[in-house]
């Protein structure tokens, strides 16, 4: 039981055992933790119901009853009271003769903190504090210690709240049992970080808070540190948006003194701040179960994005992150920094072409150009430039084109124009840049024409020598007798037609040295000609095949062939054209004859053969003259028209022949006295005039030859007279 005024605690109790008659009566009050006497004082016995019937045998059971006053002021500092019954013969109490009662252990002060930790810049105090001295004391002070100075940083004086739970735990015997909760919170200050604190409960007044109090100084200590961790997760350029995009995260223990979070883009290589923005972290369950022991780990995410302007363009970036105390965007006050490594160079210029080739007579180029510069240098140029002659031969300006795998790249798609970065375009290739090899320059300007202030790549991964090679055949180079045609086929392949596109295949009499005919002709594909000689220009469409009529006036030469690259316009002018010679050559001078019979029948001498004569074609009178060898003269002549000869024109040598498929003849001569014993031989003529003279083309038949004998012989059957008249008979051979 407790009673109590303005300074006492007053305690009654029942104290019989040992009593003594004339023994004095104390009671000594103990520091339940440890104890120690507080307070001691002489009581009267008085009248105890109670104890004489518990211990009625007892020597002073019937007075055994006491009432004792401890001074308040006792009990500061004191959470528990252990009060000891003492009869003694000692006026001053000590124990003498008599005996002492211990009595258990009253609470007299308990105090509990739920909560002590940082939250924001605050740091946030709940709990309970339960005191007898509360009924003498009635202000609570909450104070809060920096223990690594050892000087107060802090008190407030707060209203206790409800604490029907504290009384049911087992204090209800404290005065304040029921009304002993409360909470705070206490801002953090930039002085603050770095040291551990601790909270101290006081009951007090206030004109003697610290003067005359009953502490609860609680055991449970706080750290603020000035430890930080962060981590970018992505510091990237969106070059789709003209953006650099920043997540990450940033713990620190300063946040508690500086709660505002910038995020600040900064340009080394201008060494000044370029934007900076004020962000709102979120949640980062991740970051607190890593490095829990840093103030704000549970709340330190931010995600941001910054516009690039023309200005950063070249410069190297990096982020700070910093926490402050100020709310002025324009103001950072007082604050802490982490510098991260991660950097952004906004000078990227990567090209890559895909195409850099000659097709017909273009020079074709397709690829990509990613250059941060394009965000400034909006005119972008294509540049041909000879290397062999160190200038500048053509240049373009092009639209970029759509580039949404350049975007996707990890690498390039940082660049600012990464999704429109690729080209396409082509140069028309002049007959004064054959043999030189080029370079193409990507270049992005400031100005219409391309100059002015510009960025440019020279693309290396490609060059191109526009050759002034060439290779050719003649798959066939033949005449066809039977359509007096020249056929010709082959290929000619030439780096020259990229500047002569004009395919000229040209007849060549090399007998009278000038050309005899010309054709235009269009070239096919020649994918086995790519594959041998595919380092040359058209290679792959170098393939030709036409044919040339033969005409009298060729008849008899030597003739070659020529192919001619071109330009359409200037075809007959020195210098623009390109040729190639074949070694292929055709005499148009065949003159071949054969006879099939040669003899005499009867009173004939019968002939048959043939004579092919390229000289037919212009020698239409076919003269056959039978020439006596014995007398060196000739016989006779007679003009035959030409028969079929299929067979002629089908041979592979023969046939090539103008006449071939017309070159046979077959006639016959009448045998004369005079030309008997003689030797003959057959004369095969062509000639342009009608009695086989004029000029003429002929053919000393020299496979078979005709003797003519004079043999003779004779009989006589029978040489008789009859009547009349004398019988013969007989035979002459």
């Amino acid at each position: 039981m407790i009673e109590s005024d303005d300074c006492r605690s007053g305690k009654r109790g029942l104290s019989t055992n040992q009593y003594r008659k004339g023994m004095d009566h104390f009671v000594i009050a103990l520091n339940g933790s440890t104890n120690q006497e507080i307070y001691r004082s002489k009581v009267m016995t008085v009248p105890s119901s109670a104890a004489g019937q518990a211990y009625p045998n007892a020597p002073i059971s019937t007075d055994g009853g006491f009432s004792f006053a401890l001074p308040a002021d006792k009990l500061n500092n004191v959470s528990s009271l252990r009060l000891v019954s003492r009869y003694t013969s000692q006026a001053n109490g000590n124990p003498a003769g008599g005996a002492d009662y211990w009595y258990p252990t009253i609470t007299t002060k308990a105090g509990y903190l739920d909560q002590f930790k940082v939250d924001g810049n605050n740091i946030i105090v709940s709990g309970w504090h339960a005191d007898d001295m509360a009924a003498k004391y009635r202000t609570l002070y909450l104070i809060l210690i920096d223990q690594t100075t050892g000087r107060e940083i802090g008190r407030q004086i707060v209203t206790n709240d409800h604490s029907n739970d504290v009384a049911q735990a087992g204090y209800s015997t404290i005065v304040n049992a029921r009304d002993a909760r409360f909470s705070a919170k206490f801002m953090v200050q930039p002085s603050m970080l770095g040291h551990s604190f601790r909270l101290i409960s006081r009951y007090s007044t206030p004109k003697l808070a610290n003067q005359q109090y009953s502490d609860c100084d609680y055991a449970n200590t706080l750290h603020i540190g000035n430890a930080q961790a962060a981590y970018l997760d992505n510091f990237s350029v969106d070059g789709a948006k003209g953006q650099i995009k920043v997540s990450g995260w940033h713990a620190a223990d300063g946040t508690a003194a500086y709660p505002t979070h910038f995020l600040i883009l900064f340009d080394q290589t201008k060494n000044r701040e370029v934007a900076h923005q004020i962000v709102k972290n979120v949640a980062s369950p991740d970051v607190a179960k890593a490095e829990g022991q840093i103030a704000n780990t549970d709340n330190a995410r931010f995600s941001t994005t910054f516009k690039i302007t023309p200005e950063m363009i070249g410069d190297q970036f990096v982020l700070v992150s910093r926490y402050s105390n100020s709310t002025d965007a324009n103001n950072y006050g007082n604050y802490i920094d982490y510098w991260y490594g991660n950097k952004i160079n906004l000078n990227q210029n990567q090209a890559f072409l895909d195409n850099f080739s000659v097709n017909g007579t273009k020079v074709n180029v397709s690829g990509w150009h990613v250059d941060d510069q394009a965000l400034s240098h909006t005119h972008h140029y294509l540049i041909l430039f000879d290397q062999t002659n160190n200038h500048e031969v053509a240049r373009q300006e092009v639209k970029n084109l759509a580039s949404p795998d350049i975007a996707r790249n990890n690498s390039l798609g940082m660049a600012l124009n990464a999704a429109n970065a690729r080209f396409s375009t082509s140069f028309n290739v002049e007959p004064g840049i054959l043999g030189d090899r080029f370079t193409l320059i990507s270049r992005y300007s400031d100005a219409a024409n391309g100059e002015g202030n510009y960025f440019q790549n020279w693309i290396a991964n490609k060059h191109l020598h526009l050759g002034n090679a060439q290779a050719a055949y003649l798959d066939n180079f033949s005449v066809d007798g039977a359509k007096d045609q020249i056929r010709v086929s082959g290929w000619h392949a030439a780096d020259g037609t990229a500047a002569y596109p004009t395919h000229l295949l040209i007849l060549f009499d090399q007998t009278k040295n000038h050309e005899v005919a010309r054709q235009i002709v269009k070239n096919v594909a020649s994918p086995d000609v790519a594959k041998a000689e595919g380092r040359i220009a058209n290679a792959g469409n170098a393939r030709f095949s036409t044919t040339f009529k033969v005409t009298p006036e060729i008849a008899g030469d030597q003739l070659i062939l020529v192919s001619r690259y071109s330009n359409p316009s200037d075809e007959d002018k020195a210098g623009n054209y390109v040729d190639y010679w074949y070694g292929n050559k055709i005499n148009l001078n065949q003159n071949q004859a054969f006879l099939d019979n040669f003899s005499v029948n009867g009173t004939k001498v019968d002939v048959s053969g043939w004579h092919v004569d390229d000289q037919a074609l212009n020698h239409p009178h076919h003269y056959l003259i039978l020439f006596d060898q014995t007398k060196n003269q000739e016989v006779a002549r007679q003009e035959v028209k030409n028969l079929a000869s299929p067979d002629l024109a089908k041979n592979s040598s023969l046939g090539t022949a103008l006449n071939a498929a017309n070159a046979r003849f077959s006639t016959s001569f009448n045998l004369e006295p005079g030309m008997l014993g003689d030797r003959f031989t057959l004369i095969s003529r062509y000639s342009d005039t009608a009695g086989g003279e004029g000029n003429y083309s002929q053919n000393w038949i020299a496979n078979k030859h005709l003797q003519i004998n004079h043999k003779q012989a004779g009989f006589l059957d029978n040489f008789r007279v009859v009547g009349n008249n004398i019988i013969i008979s007989g035979w002459h051979a």
